[in-house]
């Protein structure tokens, strides 16, 4: 998943070239964008993971 390896600009890139996009196209790029966004504020506040 392009999430995972950090590929945030990579997965928008495929879910623009999108033909269709559907409920689950539109989630899972929600998902991407905010766990992105939760990664960023971990790694800017030093937040320890458990």
């Amino acid at each position: 998943m392009y999430a995972k390896s950090e590929l945030v600009d990579c997965a928008l890139k495929v879910f623009e070239r999108m033909r269709k996009r559907d409920a689950i196209s539109w989630t899972l790029m929600i998902l991407v964008c905010l766990f992105d966004e939760a990664r960023a504020f971990i790694e800017k506040h030093h937040i320890e993971r458990h």
